[in-house]
């Protein structure tokens, strides 16, 4: 009768001895995992890395400036992109202010020309119509008109 040993190695191989009385198994495959472990201590830092090329500078434009509501908060808006910003500014109305004073008189300016005023026609209206004066000229150089009933 000879002897046989089967060994059941998780997580699938099979190893059977057959016809030896000792036998020596080594086995170097992955068994069952165990228990997770605590965290380990933290590393040291690591070196500095080295500096970066420069960027390309960023542009900045007002967009937009809206008056707002009166009690509402002011706001800025950027419709543009974080390295070409556009902002747009609302500005909340303000109460009206207290009248300023009255400002210094002005100098009197230069003569200016003699307004002229001429007769046009003169024409008979019907009988019983009220009585109209028309200027066909200007207001500095007025040519009047005369309806008569």
């Amino acid at each position: 009768m000879s002897d046989q040993i089967t060994v059941v190695l998780p997580p699938e191989p099979v190893l059977t001895v057959t016809g030896a009385t000792t036998a020596t198994v080594a086995w170097s495959g992955v068994g069952v995992p165990g228990a997770k472990g605590d965290t380990g201590a933290v590393g040291p830092q690591g070196p500095q890395g080295s500096v970066g090329p420069a960027g390309s500078a960023a542009t900045l434009t007002v967009g937009t400036v809206t008056t707002g509501a009166a009690g509402s908060s002011a706001a800025v808006s950027n419709s543009g992109s974080s390295s070409a910003a556009v902002l747009n500014f609302t500005i909340p109305r303000g109460d009206t202010g207290a009248q300023g004073p009255q400002g210094v008189q002005g100098s009197v300016g230069p003569a200016g020309s003699a307004a002229t005023l001429t007769v046009g026609t003169v024409s008979t209206g019907s009988a019983g119509s009220s009585a109209a004066v028309t200027n066909s000229g200007s207001s500095s150089a007025a040519v009047l008109n005369f309806t008569i009933p």
